[in-house]
């Protein structure tokens, strides 16, 4: 099972090693990502956006350049806190203890959704009056947890969350307080039972969740049921406090064979929206990991899809596949946990055992 309370890192060397060469840099006057990535050359674009000494295509390098363009016209507060999330590197946190922060913090996240026209939170507004008991005051501090506190940012969230969550799951499911497997049709769980995506049992050496997407094992009805088996897996993954607070980390696993068959541009914006935009949680990496040539030509999309915030945490990891996993282990991420055997078949019994044991408990 996949318990988000008590799974653990494997060590912290890593994590240690990087915010000690953070302080170091920041000591001397340096940026810390021209100290980390100054090595970077990929066709004579300078990056961090693939590992360094990377020799890519035009293609690719296009992208690249894109990326770090975009990336360069952050602040550089902005930019400092891309490779805090992409590294997990401690920050202090915001005091949510004292009753009284946390009371103003919630009527400042009030106060900004009031702000919101109505015509853009019709949803909302119907959720207020036919599910009352959704907008508690831990729910309402989700949301702000998952935009670091930032009240606007947070209204955006829970009002985005309401209009996707009833065009998604309908009036019949989407005014319930809680989403559970009974609320699954044939298709959802089809979708959630494949694997393709899923939480993993381990986490990063920093802590976060780890969000695994591997469309070759992808099984549906249509593309709305995968919508709504990640929606239903984030909606667990932000019970935890800890996953709240810290995000998560996604991996799209694109290593080997891959069929584009079912490839759909319309609803993979949806799955984007929900992996970044409407749930209780933010995504602080995205890493994709790919080495055949088909899916070079849907980086490009995948990338408009994403939101700018995505966009700057994204990595590409391509190449062999023992290059691949070292690269993610440089992030904190040890290829020990990855549900791929050594032949890169799919292993699924965990996740159905866990599935089972969220049927037995009614969630």
């Amino acid at each position: 099972m996949v318990d988000f309370s008590e799974i653990t890192a494997s060590g912290t060397g890593v994590k240690r090693s990087r915010e000690t060469a953070y302080n170091e840099k920041s000591a001397t006057g340096g940026s810390f990502l021209g100290g980390l990535f100054s090595s970077c050359k990929v066709t004579g674009v300078g990056t961090g956006f693939c590992a360094p000494n990377k020799h890519v295509n035009s293609h690719d390098a296009d992208v690249l350049r894109y990326l770090q363009g975009e990336f360069d016209r952050l602040t550089p507060e902005e930019q400092d806190q891309v490779h805090r999330d992409l590294y997990g590197i401690d920050e202090e946190s915001v005091e949510v203890n004292d009753p009284v922060v946390v009371q103003g913090m919630i009527e400042d996240l009030e106060a900004a959704i009031l702000n919101i026209p109505d015509k853009k939170k019709g949803a909302y507004l119907e959720a207020l009056m036919r599910c009352p008991e959704f907008f508690t005051r831990e729910t309402l501090l989700k949301f702000l947890r998952a935009d670091r506190y930032h009240s606007k940012k947070a209204a955006r969230r829970i009002t985005q969350h309401w209009e996707v969550r009833l065009e998604l799951w309908g009036s019949h499911r989407a005014f319930k307080p809680k989403i559970t497997v009974e609320d699954l049709g044939e298709g959802d769980l089809l979708a959630l039972r494949c694997g393709g995506i899923r939480f993993l049992q381990g986490r990063d050496r920093a802590g976060r969740a780890i969000f695994w997407n591997r469309g070759m094992d992808y099984e549906y009805h249509e593309m709305n049921d995968l919508v709504r088996a990640l929606w239903y897996q984030i909606a667990l993954a932000a019970e935890d406090e800890e996953t709240q607070e810290n995000g998560i980390v996604a991996i799209l696993y694109g290593l080997g064979s891959y069929s584009l068959g079912r490839w759909d541009s319309s609803n993979s914006k949806d799955l984007m929206k929900v992996l970044d935009k409407v749930m209780p949680v933010r995504t602080v990496g995205f890493h994709h990991l790919f080495n055949d040539l088909k899916l070079r030509s849907l980086v490009p999309v995948l990338l408009a899809l994403a939101g700018k915030s995505l966009r700057a945490r994204y990595r590409m990891h391509t190449g062999s596949v023992q290059e691949c996993l070292f690269e993610l282990m440089c992030f904190g991420i040890a290829s020990e946990i990855l549900p791929v055997d050594h032949e890169g078949n799919t292993l699924i019994e965990s996740h159905l055992s866990w599935i089972e044991e969220l049927r037995q408990q009614g969630r």
